[in-house]
């Protein structure tokens, strides 16, 4: 038995397969991705946002640079971002996690490397605060957040 591929369609399922392919690409990671990314992460701070700069934006998202003070008054650092205006931009599909940080706010932040991406953002609870100075294994990683372990029953 002899299987005739006339070319046009073979050409059409490869252009579908790589339209889903690409797709696939950009859908949201498992969870594990989120959380290896803020393990792994080199800056882990608590600190206070000082400056948010916008460094380019598209119909899509918008980048930031935000800058941060650490609480306990060492030098000041910086990571980037990406946030998400809905009143103008397109939500995108994918992976991206978006934040929306604002000057003054007391934060945990853990940003992949020196003046690279913020991996996750989390308002600093006395909590939270308490829980990273005395006990970080009771923290949890979520998608771009840092939280505390919940009581066990």
């Amino acid at each position: 038995m002899r299987i005739h591929v006339r070319p046009k369609r073979l050409a059409a399922v490869a252009a579908l397969a790589m339209i889903l392919t690409a797709a696939t690409a950009w859908a949201v990671l498992p969870p594990y991705v989120y959380k290896e990314r803020i393990q792994n992460s080199q800056v882990k701070v608590m600190a206070v946002i000082q400056q948010v700069v916008l460094e380019s934006s598209s119909e899509y998202l918008s980048r930031l640079v935000v800058t941060f003070r650490p609480v306990d008054g060492g030098e000041a650092f910086s990571g980037r971002c990406a946030t998400f205006d809905d009143s103008w931009q397109k939500m995108m599909m994918g992976g991206e996690i978006y934040y929306q940080p604002v000057p003054g706010h007391r934060v945990y932040v853990t940003i992949d490397m020196p003046g690279g991406n913020i991996t996750s953002l989390s308002p600093l609870t006395p909590e939270l605060k308490f829980a990273i100075e005395n006990a970080p294994n009771t923290l949890i990683y979520g998608m771009g957040r840092v939280y505390l372990e919940k009581p066990k029953p």
